[in-house]
């Protein structure tokens, strides 16, 4: 009886392990397919005394937010010679939110 019992028990842990184990490596794979999401700009963009997005420019899917907007990554590739001055902050991930602005093609700028 005690040894069926020690093999009922090994059994149940080995299987529960195991569901453990695929549950964990469901979950990292679904995260990072989800990082993969890219979207394609179809008009150009403004942003406020910064710039604009050309039509094309490509964009990740960071998060969807409740209150009615989308939050996308855009990765900068800066050369190494030019000077950029640090922005201090006490907090330890700040996020700066730009909101694009469908660029007017009907004024002469």
């Amino acid at each position: 009886m005690k040894k069926f019992f020690n093999s009922k028990l090994t059994c149940f842990f080995l299987g529960f392990t195991m569901g453990l184990f695929a549950l964990v490596i469901y979950i990292y794979n679904v995260k990072h397919i989800s990082d993969n999401d890219y979207y394609r700009l179809k008009n150009d963009y403004y942003i406020d005394d910064i710039g604009s997005l050309k039509t094309g420019t490509l964009l990740q899917l960071d998060e969807v937010m409740s209150e009615g907007f989308t939050r996308y990554i855009l990765y900068l590739n800066i050369s190494d010679g030019e000077i950029l001055e640090k922005y201090k902050t006490k907090e330890k991930h700040m996020i700066i939110p730009y909101w694009l602005i469908i660029k007017d093609t009907t004024s002469s700028e």
